[in-house]
């Protein structure tokens, strides 16, 4: 038996459904496709690791990260600036998150390890310099920003708020489906 909050249940077997193994001949396709992807994934990340050994030696003897890249056959390419707050990065969306989280730990000339992009290849993130924020453009949002974050704080303190005076009142025994509070009616 499970218990749970709203009652004891018990489960049965109603039937075995047996094993099935289908004949090598009907999944050859499909092993075979898997085992070309693994086989990729594979080389992909080795392409990579030795990528980034190359970028390390190359940064260490003052080659230039384009020129390194360009030496191994692979292309760099120079991203418009990042920051935690970037939501989009037109053509490298779906890479976002890894190159903000590689970007962002990096400090300036330095390259980040290799980081897989699943079926899509992978990453060595380099990071050619930090700037400071824009002054001008500061000064003009910090005022909406700060308003935000105000508004935001405002909304958790009186969700808080309400869910505890919710409690208190026991008014969760009215909601649709709930058991809860059914010992006090």
């Amino acid at each position: 038996p499970m218990i749970a909050e709203s009652g004891v249940y018990i489960f049965a077997v109603k039937r075995r459904i047996p094993e099935e193994y289908r004949p090598f001949e009907q999944v050859r396709n499909e092993v075979t496709e898997a085992y070309k992807r693994d086989q990729a994934m594979l080389a992909a990340r080795a392409a990579g690791v030795a990528f980034h050994a190359a970028v390390t030696n190359g940064l260490a003897q003052g080659k230039a990260f384009a020129a390194i890249a360009t030496e191994a056959g692979f292309k760099a390419v120079e991203l418009p600036p990042i920051t935690p707050a970037t939501r989009q990065l037109p053509g490298y969306d779906a890479f976002l998150g890894s190159i903000k989280s590689a970007a962002l730990a990096l400090k300036p000339g330095t390259a980040g390890d290799y980081m897989s992009a699943g079926n899509s290849g992978g990453i060595v993130a380099f990071l050619k310099e930090r700037r400071a924020a824009d002054d001008a453009k500061l000064k003009a949002e910090l005022p909406k920003f700060i308003e935000q974050i105000r508004d935001q704080s405002e909304m958790a303190a009186f969700q808080e708020w309400f869910a505890k005076e919710f409690e208190k009142a026991n008014l969760q025994r009215f909601l649709k489906g709930s058991d809860k509070g059914s010992a006090a009616q």
